[in-house]
């Protein structure tokens, strides 16, 4: 069901049409009509996406335009437009003038986008024919009212076959031109179309549509490019545009088909709840990609980087809707979290490799070399904006398993070991079982000296005290009744998994705790082992 709002924009009302519920896509409509021709689109919302299509400045119901704008200053109504939505990230769709609008947006707020549907438009920016006829609309319109305009653009949005036998599609398709303001004409068929080839690489696309209209005859068979370091860009051809777009027409099956299509290689991404666990799929990437790239919990990184591809798409997916990720067991969720620190771990370094740092306080190969890698940089994952330490220390704590700090790789060799897969719910408690077998082997993990009377652990046990007090400390009774919290809780966690020897030195109650110092060199498998 279609269901209308308005939001209040710089001072105005904005209409907005949505259905649907899930991954939102923002649709931004073509020159000169308003967001009424996505209904038919907003009709087939598949399983899964949600639909917004706003009016953007000028158009609709509520056209007032305010005076004399630019293309850059609707990206910016649109950016308010998604804050009012309390929308951080979407998928952006923008057909002819759209596409420009959706550029503009791209250029203001990239870390928006999940990624980009382009349908009848281009990168490059105008020809000088190209700004001569929108400098002569914008005469036209002055002088002659959004009438003559009708006029004008009605052959190219229709074509002659359609205009002859739909005539109610014509009339339909002129009253909204006539409706909108003389300013919102001139505003739009004045704003400069920048240049944005020069982020983009060339990727082929191909897709197929009918021969009903004359937008852009030459455009829209050309090769769009993907924006470089960005999750996904689509172009679709859709010559049904405004004829398969328009309310009057029963259906849309030409550009719905058409959006299908470019969402479908994003749909990978978008985890849907089935039985309170993400799809099967979701974390098989990272799997790949680790169980390539990861042994003995150091990491290709130079391999990594080269084939990045796949890193920066599963990255990207992180951003489930919150609704679904709520929809998920215990397990899974900490899963996902520590699926998502980890490879935002590896994009993290591959995106400063190889890392040189100044500082003195780290090695010079190390991720701490990277300026606010763990406190600052933050990332969309399952609709909130996190940073690495976010996770760390915010959201994994209150899951009560202090083993899953143990399973954090942070991209060092003082680190719990990178596994060669990714973590799943379904096999969650088997995996951190292992890693609590581990530990005790691990000398980056914890050193028993019997000669000394010392057990030294890592520091992350004292980052992580809270957490493994709670689960390891039995309390102040028997042999360990005078030793501290921390300390039960350590010799809680690690007794089981001694040998006997082990175990009978520390039921002797003699030792003393100490924290060894983190390890912060990069856990680099790159040239061979680390030394």
């Amino acid at each position: 069901m279609i269901r209308e709002a308005r939001a209040r924009v710089a001072g105005r009302d904005v209409r907005f049409l949505e259905a649907g519920a899930g991954w939102p896509v923002l649709l931004i409509h073509a020159f000169p009509v308003n967001a009424d021709m996505w209904r038919p689109q907003l009709e087939r919302v598949p399983e899964g996406w949600r639909f917004i299509a706003p009016d953007v400045r000028g158009f609709g119901p509520d056209p007032a335009a305010g005076g004399s704008f630019t293309l850059d200053d609707v990206a910016v109504d649109l950016s308010v437009f998604l804050d009012h939505l309390k929308l951080d990230r979407v998928v952006v769709g923008g057909l002819s003038m759209g596409g420009y609008i959706a550029f503009a947006l791209f250029r203001r707020a990239r870390e928006r986008f999940d990624g980009m549907i382009l349908a009848d438009t281009k990168a490059e920016a105008d020809t000088p024919d190209g700004r001569e006829g929108r400098r002569k609309m914008i005469e036209l319109v002055r002088a002659k009212g959004a009438a003559a305009v009708a006029d004008q653009m009605l052959p190219k949005l229709l074509s002659p076959r359609t205009r002859e036998r739909q005539p109610e599609l014509v009339s339909s398709v002129r009253a909204v031109i006539e409706s909108t303001s003389v300013d919102a004409i001139a505003g739009h068929a004045g704003g400069e179309r920048a240049n944005d080839r020069e982020a983009h690489r060339a990727v082929p696309r191909r897709r197929s549509a009918g021969r009903r209209t004359s937008v852009e005859p030459g455009v829209a068979r050309r090769v769009l490019a993907r924006l470089v370091g960005f999750p996904r860009v689509e172009h679709v051809r859709s010559r049904y545009a405004l004829l398969r777009g328009w309310p009057a027409v029963k259906a849309g099956p030409t550009l719905m088909a058409a959006l299908l299509l470019a969402l479908l290689p994003l749909s990978h991404a978008a985890p849907r709840a089935q039985g309170g666990a993400p799809s099967d799929t979701f974390h098989r990437p990272l799997d790949q990609i680790l169980d390539v790239n990861v042994r003995d919990g150091l990491v290709y990184y130079r391999a990594l980087r080269s084939e990045r591809g796949r890193l920066d798409r599963y990255v990207a997916s992180l951003n489930t809707p919150s609704a679904t990720y709520e929809g998920w067991s215990r397990e899974h969720k900490m899963a996902f979290w520590v699926n998502a620190y980890n490879a935002i771990v590896l994009q993290t370094v591959i995106n400063h490799y190889p890392i040189h740092g100044a500082s003195r306080n780290y090695p010079a190969n190390s991720i701490r070399q990277i300026p606010g890698a763990f406190e600052q940089a933050k990332y969309r994952v399952a609709g909130r904006s996190v940073t690495l330490d976010d996770i760390d220390k915010t959201v994994l704590p209150q899951f009560k398993e202090p083993r899953l700090c143990l399973a954090l790789g942070r991209g060092a060799i003082g680190s719990g070991r990178l596994r060669s897969e990714a973590y799943s719910g379904d096999r969650l408690e088997k995996q951190l079982d292992e890693i609590q077998k581990e530990f005790v082997n691990e000398a980056a993990m914890v050193r028993i000296d019997r000669t000394a009377n010392q057990i030294s652990v890592t520091p992350i046990l004292s980052w992580h005290e809270a957490e493994f007090i709670q689960v390891y400390d039995k309390g102040a009774t028997g042999t360990f009744a005078q030793r501290s919290p921390i300390e039960r809780a350590i010799v809680g966690f690690i007794t089981p998994r001694l040998l006997p020897l082990e175990k009978e030195f520390v039921q002797k109650n003699e030792f003393r705790v100490t924290y060894h110092p983190f390890d912060w060199r990069l856990n680099d498998l790159t040239g061979g082992r680390p030394q």
